[in-house]
């Protein structure tokens, strides 16, 4: 990844931060099993919980990446 990719990172999650809902507003996680981790992963996918506002951050960036790269006449390489 090129300086300015990773910078073009750090900007991009910290507007997320910001602009994502208070941390205290985030949701408590799941017990740590699989089926209440399969629960809760279910409940957010349907709306009906909300997921942290970290992981929202993280899923704006790689939504962010998918859109640019498919926009883009160069395909994705992932580094090894």
């Amino acid at each position: 990844m090129s300086q300015k990719n990773v910078q073009d990172t750090r900007q991009e999650h910290d507007v997320a931060m910001a602009n994502a809902p208070a941390l205290s507003a985030s949701p408590a996680l799941p017990e740590r099993d699989a089926e209440a981790t399969a629960r809760w992963t279910q409940a957010v996918l349907d709306g009906a919980e909300l997921a942290p506002a970290a992981l929202r951050a993280q899923a704006a960036i790689l939504a962010t990446a998918c859109r640019d790269a498919a926009a883009s006449a160069r395909p994705l390489k992932l580094a090894p």
